[in-house]
């Protein structure tokens, strides 16, 4: 059967096949039928296995000798296939020429994975990794280990390796500082930033505004305050919806039912409220670039900022006490009654002061 299939692939774990079978009576079994090499002198004689009886020839085609398994109507027949993990191995990372696999061998030291020749130019000499895997548990532990000293032939720094070891040689150079630019600027993009660079600067680097652009309603956004921010504004609101939970449980405790619509308000004030928020903003006030240049405005920058430039505004967006909150175009001249005025005017509870 395995010959008719087109003989067995390199990858084929050829200790492991597996018969799937129904015994009429009995329901379904597996049979183990270990399949070994012709070539394997302790487990072939005579050209058959002393298992099953069951051989390659030649190295892919399967010869069964008298006490081989016979296939029945209805087997299913599955050979496993070796698993990918390569355990005869170290690895060796970082700032190194040709880092990867390497094979293990006994007795393997540190000095036959590592040598000078192997190292960057940015390579941190003082200081690398010695990672270990304990094969059975596959617990990790970290031992320094100095490559200077290991260079010298300090031989109390030459460790013995082991199976599954990762040497690590960390790296100097430091990574550069990027920001995004994006919307009305001449050149979005990323831009890397050296040390001490302002949003000036990088501005004019992005050639500047656009005719469409809307200065004042540039966004810069910190990632570093993004995530305290969003971790601050969960737990205030969490916070609040709980005292605002607990206050009406008092209150409905108290035979006082009427007050449960007034927290109702309160607690949807302050989901609009806290939805409107923009977690991880730096408020900035642009209107020129030469005005931004110098200016308490002009912000040092950090790693992962982004920075939007919005299109010059043409709308007017009414909200809260009107009939009809709508967004509207604007029209030079007009005041604010009147816009009011085109979302339907005050509602009956708006506080017209």
């Amino acid at each position: 059967m395995i010959n008719l299939a087109g003989g067995l692939t390199p990858a084929a774990d050829r200790n492991h096949v597996q018969i799937f079978r129904v015994v009429p009576g009995e329901g379904r079994i597996i049979l183990d039928v270990p399949v070994v090499s012709s070539h394997d002198s302790t487990k072939i004689q005579n050209g058959k296995s002393l298992l099953h009886g069951v051989s390659l020839d030649g190295g892919n085609n399967v010869k069964s000798g008298k006490s081989g398994v016979l296939v029945q109507d209805g087997d299913f027949i599955r050979i496993a296939k070796i698993p990918s993990q390569i355990n005869n191995s170290v690895t060796l990372t970082g700032a190194v020429r040709n880092p990867g696999l390497y094979p293990f061998r006994p007795g393997m030291r540190l000095g036959d994975l590592l040598h000078p020749s192997q190292m960057l130019v940015e390579a941190f000499w003082e200081e690398g990794e010695l990672i270990r895997t304990n094969p059975i548990t596959y617990q990790r532990s970290v031992i320094p280990i100095s490559l200077f000293k290991l260079f010298q032939g300090q031989e109390e720094d030459n460790f013995e390796l082991q199976r599954l070891d990762e040497v690590v040689v960390r790296s100097q150079a430091k990574p550069p500082r990027m920001v995004a630019v994006g919307g009305e600027v001449k050149r979005p993009g990323e831009y890397a930033i050296g040390s001490g660079e302002r949003l000036s600067s990088v501005l004019k680097r992005a050639g500047g505004f656009t005719e469409e652009a809307y200065p004042p309603g540039l966004v810069l956004i910190r990632d570093s305050l993004l995530q305290s921010q969003s971790k601050e504004l969960r737990k205030f609101v969490a916070d609040q919806k709980q005292m605002l939970v607990t206050e009406a449980a008092n209150i409905a405790a108290g035979g006082g039912g009427g007050q449960g619509g007034a927290l109702q308000l309160i607690l949807q004030n302050l989901e609009e409220r806290t939805g409107r928020l923009e977690p991880g903003r730096v408020v900035v006030t642009v209107e020129t670039l030469d005005q931004l240049e110098g200016s308490p405005d002009d912000v040092l920058l950090e790693n992962g900022d982004w920075i939007a430039v919005p299109q010059r505004p043409e709308t007017i967006t009414i909200v809260g006490a009107v009939k009809n909150p709508v967004s509207v175009l604007h029209h030079d001249g007009l005041s604010v009654e009147d816009y009011i005025f085109r979302a339907g005017g005050f509602s009956n509870d708006a506080d017209e002061d």
